[in-house]
């Protein structure tokens, strides 16, 4: 039986020393939010260790991912977000693999 593919989106980044935890999990709560009502979006889950963040967002297709990131990359969520997390950060988007 095969599965309908999903795209997945994995952003792995690292606060900047300066930058408070606190703040940053208010704006990725506000984030959630706003995922919430983009049409194609699937789910939101966050991680985190002592050293890296990781966010998995999971999106209906390919269109949508690409839609709903470019919209996204131009609230001031996503703006202030960028000033707290050290440049450099990691993002893999893909399809899962039906094993």
């Amino acid at each position: 039986m095969e599965t309908k593919k999903k795209i997945i989106q994995i952003v792995i980044s690292k606060l900047i020393a300066s930058s408070k935890r606190d703040r940053f999990i208010e704006l990725t709560k506000q984030m959630n939010n706003w995922f919430l009502t983009q049409d194609g979006f699937v789910s939101y889950e966050a991680y985190e260790n002592n050293l890296n963040l990781a966010d998995k967002i999971v999106y209906k297709n390919k269109e949508s991912a690409k839609r709903i990131n470019k919209m996204f990359m131009e609230t001031e969520i996503a703006k202030e977000m960028l000033t707290l997390v050290e440049p450099g950060y990691s993002s893999f988007i893909g399809e899962n693999i039906n094993l």
